[in-house]
């Protein structure tokens, strides 16, 4: 199972357009573990968690078949090298077709419960949880590949795992509860989901359910070489990968805890972007100066920003429901913002507002309510779901993947075209001919 024809037979679907170019090729006999260049490949998108993609939403709210997975969702849905919508579920990871079809179930042999899954260009993904592990496992048939215990006192894995790019034998994952630790795990044999250095409890206290985002050696390289930003407690750190050791070389103080908010990074400025439990929104040059004095805002801030195309504004969703839009040099709120529905909150969990390649915002809350609003404001979509959503959707070609409390997938997508044995779904092309 080395080349990718063989592969793609294994998953049974064939790629979009959009998907071929993005060159991505797999080989279990590549030695390294890099970011799969997949239409969204991880919790956040991509290494500093923009939350946005060039990829263009709907605009209508036609609903194709839901896929029932039977088990609370409370992770982003993240998509494979070879398009395959990954969703984890209680004690599993699922592997969806773009038509709506479950492939494969992976087992966890501990709950999972906000750790997203991350690929790779070598045909794996990775995923942490409640039992203290992360996992991982073939993309292709669900096949546990390995898994690292890190034993700690409660120490569950709900952060989605980061990719290292200075070391491509590596992800990185933090550590929640009392222990609060942070790793690097190699993912390399031999030795594979080993660990391979550990920052703890004494250095980044308070646990933590973020994802790790990675800066730049300067501003707008895009080389993703520099610092590992991380937040645990009350405080970021900047933290220098040694390979074998790891050394934190700044710190911040930040005023309330931050709870399951991960720091989102600009890629062509370095700017790094955080909420707090009182409220506070944070904007930070690299060196963790203020871009502009914290922004109090209606309520606490459980959610993760996102970044406008162009990096002006950062979308944030409040406890209470508001969707703020801040001006990234000033703090200032955008005209036409806040927006607020009735009765819906976006809660203590890793909900993210998502922004299409048009500059649209995505959001989803405890209303049941799937809703697209314009860059001023305005709404233009409005669908509902069976239960609350607490996890970011995904925006796929003019498509959305919503997951669900109900244990559903639901998919606004265009209607299906093309034969019954090649159906076009979804901004993908299926063979509905193979097993």
């Amino acid at each position: 199972m080395t080349t990718r024809r063989r592969r793609s037979r294994r998953t049974t679907l064939l790629l979009s357009a959009a998907l071929l170019l993005t060159g991505v090729t797999r080989s279990h006999a590549d030695p390294n573990t890099v970011l799969a260049n997949t239409l969204w490949p991880m919790y956040g998108h991509d290494v500093k968690h923009t939350f946005r993609t060039s990829m263009v939403g709907p605009t209508t709210t036609n609903l194709l078949e839901t896929t029932p997975l039977g088990d609370k969702i409370t992770t982003q849905p993240t998509v494979s090298a070879d398009g395959l919508i990954l969703v984890a579920a209680g004690f599993s990871a699922w592997g969806v077709r773009a038509d709506g079809r479950i492939l494969y179930q992976a087992k966890l042999k501990g709950d999972e419960k906000l750790s997203s899954a991350t690929f790779d260009t070598n045909g794996f993904f990775y995923i942490g949880d409640r039992g203290n592990a992360l996992n991982k496992f073939d993309t292709d048939t669900g096949s546990l590949i390995c898994r690292q215990v890190i034993t700690s006192q409660d120490g569950d894995i709900k952060a989605s795992p980061t990719i290292s790019v200075k070391f491509p034998n590596r992800v990185y994952v933090g550590e929640a509860g009392v222990a609060g630790a942070l790793f690097a795990i190699g993912t390399q044999s031999p030795g594979e989901c080993q660990i391979l250095w550990t920052l703890g409890p004494k250095d980044v206290p308070g646990g933590s359910l973020n994802s790790i985002a990675l800066a730049d050696t300067a501003p707008g390289t895009g080389d993703s070489k520099g610092l590992l930003i991380y937040a645990a407690g009350t405080t970021i750190y900047g933290i220098k990968d040694n390979d074998t050791s790891a050394q934190i070389v700044m710190s911040r103080k930040l005023t309330g805890t931050i709870l399951s908010s991960s720091l989102v990074i600009d890629p062509a400025t370095g700017r790094i972007f955080i909420g707090t439990s009182r409220k506070q929104f944070y904007g930070l040059n690299p060196d963790f100066s203020y871009v502009f004095p914290p922004v109090t805002l209606d309520s606490p801030i459980y959610s993760t920003a996102a970044l406008s195309q162009d990096g002006s504004t950062a979308y944030i969703m409040s406890f209470q429901g508001k969707v703020h839009a801040l001006n990234t040099s000033t703090g200032v709120e955008r005209p036409g913002f806040p927006v607020q529905a009735p009765h819906n909150t976006f809660p203590k969990s890793n909900v993210a507002p998502v922004v299409d390649g048009n500059g649209n915002i995505y959001v989803a809350g405890t209303d049941r309510h799937v809703r697209g609003l314009h860059p001023n404001g305005s709404v233009f979509f409005d669908a509902m779901v069976g239960k609350r959503v607490t996890a970011p959707p995904l925006v796929l070609d003019h498509s959305l993947i919503v997951a669900s409390w109900d244990g559903k997938v639901y998919r606004f997508c265009p209607p299906t075209t093309g034969s019954p044995t090649m159906t076009n779904v979804c901004g993908f092309t299926v063979d509905t001919t193979s097993p």
